[in-house]
Parts: C-alpha cells; structure tokens; sequence
C-alpha cells in the first residue's frame, strides 16, 4: 500500500531519501518503473498513481547535491578530527537523518499529466532539448496503447497533452532511434494484422 522512490549514498551505507512518497488506505499500488533521470537539470520524471491513476510528474532534484555536499563535509571534518573510523559511514548517516527528521525530499513535485480516464502506461522517450516526453497510455480507450507527447516545461499545462498515434487499433511496441528524430511502431487490431511503421519525429 505504499511505494517509494529513494535515492541512496554510494557506499552502501545508511537509509536513503525518499524523493517521493505515494501512500493507499483502500487498496494496492502498482509498482512502476517508468522513469528518467534527466541529464541537461536536475531532475526526475516518473510515474504516480497519487491522483487515483497512473500520471507523469517532474521532480526537481537539485536540493540533493546541496545535501549530499553537506554530509561530505561533516565526514571530512569528523575523519579529519580522528573522532570515528574511516568507513564510519557518517554519509549515509546524515543523509537518514535528514530523512527521519524531514521525510521526502524538498524540491518542486509537479504533474506533467493528468486525466480520470485513462493512464500513463510507460515513458517511451525523452526529448530534453524541447523538453518533450512521450509516453505510451490508455487515452481514447482502456482497450488500446497509443503514443502521446506532453510537455514538462514549468509552463506547460498537465492537461496539453497531445495523442500522436490513431484510435482503432493499438500499439504493441515503440521504438526511438538514439536522437529521437525517427520511430518504429508496430500496430494491430482485431480487424487488422500486426503492421510496423517507421515515423520521422518532428
């Protein structure tokens, strides 16, 4: 009933942060691994059923590096003073403290989705130069997978969300090529064998 998205010291050492934090009384929730640490910020796009269904959100991360900088000086000093070993672990001591005392990690946490219709099936790819993602999900039918696109630029809206692929059969597989400018896409339907296309992205 409750999962976690933690980000724990190199080291092996202590309890980690919980970058985010989704919690059900009433029933279970799925386990997801679509996600994207982002390289260009510091951020993370991931999946949460929070809303009731599956849904993308931004999470900014940039409050771990000040963090995690902070508990390499307290090591230092305390190496440097004698008090405790070496692989005293003092790392992943603070950083669990941080964690007992404040729980999940600061930083904004925002929708890039959002709908009670339909859900976010996986992150499929991440274009960080528009700051685009696209998504496979159920919109437009429980029954069918279609590609969409979305933007997780501050100013975009979790409602303008666009479905690039057609209603009436779905879609078993998405395929970008490395720079994201080209996808392969296979299609079926009851009325209509497996079929692959290849799409230039624009």
């Amino acid at each position: 009933r409750r999962t976690e998205f933690v980000v724990f010291p190199a080291g092996g050492s202590g309890r980690g942060i919980p970058v985010s934090s989704d919690l059900s009384i009433d029933h279970w929730i799925n386990v997801s691994d679509a996600y994207h640490f982002l390289v260009k910020e510091s951020g993370l796009l991931l999946c949460s059923e929070r809303s009731g269904f599956a849904h993308l959100y931004y999470k900014d991360l940039s409050a771990l590096s000040s963090l995690t900088q902070h508990a390499n000086n307290i090591q230092n000093d305390i190496i440097n003073t004698g008090d405790i070993d070496r692989d005293g672990g003092q790392n992943g001591g603070y950083l669990a403290s941080f964690s007992e005392t404040y729980g999940v990690l600061p930083g904004e946490f925002r929708p890039i989705t959002a709908g009670d219709d339909w859900m976010v099936e996986d992150i499929e790819f991440v274009d960080e130069e528009r700051k685009l993602v696209y998504f496979s999900s159920t919109m437009g039918s429980p029954l069918e997978r279609q590609l969409c696109v979305a933007s997780y630029d501050e100013d975009a809206y979790a409602s303008d969300i666009q479905m690039l692929t057609s209603p009436g059969s779905t879609c078993s597989r998405f395929a970008f090529n490395r720079c994201g400018t080209r996808l392969v896409a296979n299609f079926s339907s009851t009325t209509r064998p497996t079929t692959t296309l290849v799409y230039d992205v624009e």
